[in-house]
């Protein structure tokens, strides 16, 4: 018995789904930063905290499975994989990829509430080691009057 992928094709040129690379004539885009080059002339080499998904415009590299648009291709390819299955089991199939879509939103979501809280984290640790410096020079200060 053949065992069906349940992945969908991803182009590693164009990031579109549903072909790849070897049967791609699109313009190249990128799967890091979204930009109009193949993912061997990027310039972020490997720094995913600045990726940028072709597909949906979101923080995270094309080829990511959480994604929206690889949820939504997702659940197209089950549409036409099932064209003659009865109703129930096409719509407990539906509920299933929806409820795949949501997650992967709340995943987008969370993610960029991470990189945004990181960066609240990061401006208040600059906060403080501006205190400690203000606070060390106020103790050498008085040191050196009391001393």
């Amino acid at each position: 018995m053949v065992k069906k992928k349940r992945d969908i094709p991803q182009s590693m040129r164009c990031q579109a789904y549903g072909h790849t690379r070897n049967y791609c004539n699109r313009n190249p885009a990128c799967v890091k930063c979204a930009d109009k080059h193949l993912m061997y002339n990027c310039p972020l080499e490997g720094k995913l905290g600045n990726a940028k998904c072709f597909n949906c415009q979101g923080n995270h590299p094309a080829s990511y499975k959480g994604c929206i648009s690889y949820a939504d291709a997702l659940s197209s390819e089950t549409k036409s994989l099932f064209p003659n299955q009865n109703n129930d089991t096409y719509n407990e199939i539906s509920e299933i990829k929806q409820l795949l879509i949501q997650s992967a939103k709340s995943l987008e979501l969370i993610r960029n509430m991470l990189i945004e809280q990181n960066k609240l984290f990061q401006q208040q640790i600059q906060q403080i080691n501006a205190m400690i410096q203000l606070l060390t020079k106020v103790i050498a200060n008085n040191n050196n009057k009391n001393g």
